[in-house]
């Protein structure tokens, strides 16, 4: 995102611990204030009004199995709501448009980044706030006919609410919040909206442009990274080998770091690390996000980072909230637009051309 204010982060780290449903995950613990504003007036239809494209109508009924019980639906959904923080690319690139969707925050208009927003057509779905909860209400009040929350991290008792508005789909028994891989999140998403065999076209279809993505970057094939966040100024946000940004980064041929491997041996998510610590995170590239040119300074003004040997070769590789979403939540959609924008400052960083602040 270009501008964002108030910090949410204690908060969403907050209930990333409690097991709580947070709101976008990925924007957890960066040293940055962030709000998820309202997408404000708009003079085009409201996807709120009007239905959702429909699944295949021969497809149904169908069962999808999920972390709380299975989901029945009995006929191709016409309003479907999103509220997994990446769930509408996927039911975009199927050809449904959902009445309603996470409220990424304000560079995200339709809740949906750039590879996606155009599948909206002249619609904007009611954006959903989820930072003081889910707002059943407000769900509720789009007489949804099927809420997919796969990539999310409702609860059992949530998701009992959420049962008793429509049908609810959510990520697989033993899966974590938020961290549901692209592949499984299709095929979830897919078989709720009665097309499984369209959902496993599109997973390999980008299954190949990845391996054309590994073809086409020779330069990267083997070379380590370290991938981190600021929680706060005097402490890095270290993530695990499950998190969905780690596995984009290995998808498209490098490797996590010896020092990170170990700093977050048998962690689901993240560790904390002291910024006198950096050194620890040695690697061909150092990958961090950052909310806003701000919160990229404070990180980048601490004297360890200054004196950090990756970034004195050249190697660090900052990403902004766009960038960071895009392979931070891959999906079928994300996934194309992050090869062609993130892959070349990854390459920079490799190159030892990266910048130093």
């Amino acid at each position: 995102m270009s501008t964002i204010s108030s910090d949410i982060t204690p908060a969403l780290e907050a209930r990333h611990r409690r097991g709580w449903s947070a709101a976008l995950l990925v924007l957890l613990l960066v040293a940055a204030a962030f709000v998820l504003a309202a997408c404000g007036d708009d003079d085009s239809e409201s996807a709120s009004d009007a239905p959702a494209s429909t699944a295949t109508a021969g497809s149904f009924p169908v069962t999808v199995e999920g972390a709380f019980g299975s989901a029945t639906i009995e006929q191709a959904p016409q309003r479907v709501v999103t509220i997994g923080w990446s769930d509408a690319d996927v039911a975009l690139a199927l050809g449904v448009k959902p009445v309603g969707t996470f409220d990424i925050g304000p560079d995200f208009p339709k809740g949906v980044g750039p590879w996606a927003a155009e599948r909206f057509g002249d619609e904007t779905p009611e954006l959903l706030k989820l930072t003081d909860g889910l707002p059943f209400e407000k769900i509720a009040a789009l007489r949804p006919d099927l809420i997919v929350a796969v990539q999310s991290g409702v609860t059992a008792e949530e998701h009992a609410k959420l049962e008793q508005l429509a049908p609810t789909v959510t990520y697989r028994e033993g899966r974590g919040a938020y961290l549901t891989p692209w592949k499984e999140q299709t095929e979830l998403i897919g078989a709720a909206l009665g097309q499984p065999d369209q959902a496993r076209e599109l997973i390999e279809q980008t299954d190949a442009t990845i391996a054309k993505a590994r073809e086409d970057h020779p330069d990267l094939q083997g070379k380590s990274f370290s991938f981190v966040a600021a929680s706060d100024p005097s402490q890095l946000s270290v993530y695990a080998p499950d998190d969905l940004r780690v596995q984009f980064m290995e998808s498209i041929g490098m490797r996590l770091s010896e020092g990170q491997q170990k700093l977050v041996a048998g962690e689901e998510f993240f560790v904390s690390l002291s910024f006198e610590r950096i050194d620890e995170l040695k690697a061909d590239a150092l990958v961090a996000w950052f909310n806003t040119p701000a919160a990229r300074k404070t990180f980048t003004d601490q004297p360890a980072f200054r004196g950090f040997e990756t970034v004195e070769r050249g190697g660090f590789a900052p990403l902004d909230i766009v960038q960071a979403q895009a392979q931070g939540a891959p999906t079928p959609l994300s996934i194309p637009w992050a090869i062609e924008n993130v892959t070349p400052v990854i390459e920079k960083a490799v190159a030892g051309d990266g910048p130093r602040s």
